[in-house]
């Protein structure tokens, strides 16, 4: 007898996202599509950049939801986000769902902590 598709159960989030897409991969990504980012994903990714180390610090393992520079939820699971952003009606090209670790760094970029008050 087979599985009723009804009742099966939706993929794990290790199915649909098998490792976090890297800084490295977004650019090559961005070659290829040009200006056709929509806007308020690539402001979100800036947003992310800018946020990275205080998210690193706080959720690190987590990921994070943005639409332009707004950021609309912290979640463990990037597949909840994704259910959340589109049950409040955000439209796939209006937000971006994004896994929080150092990956997103270049080789560029320090991470810089706070300095002590003297």
């Amino acid at each position: 007898m087979s599985a009723n598709p009804a009742k099966s159960k939706p993929p794990s989030e290790e199915e649909l996202f098998p490792r976090p897409i890297t800084e490295e991969e977004i650019r090559a990504l961005d070659a290829l599509v040009g200006d056709s980012v929509p806007p308020l994903v690539a402001q979100g990714r800036e947003t992310f950049l800018r946020d990275l180390p205080q998210l690193l610090k706080r959720h690190y393992g987590w990921s994070v939801a943005y639409s332009g520079d707004r950021q609309l939820g912290l979640s463990r699971s990037a597949w909840s986000l994704y259910d959340e952003c589109l049950r409040r009606g955000f439209k796939r090209t209006e937000f971006l769902v994004l896994f929080i670790d150092e990956k997103h760094f270049d080789n560029e970029t320090e991470i810089l902590s706070p300095e002590p008050d003297l």
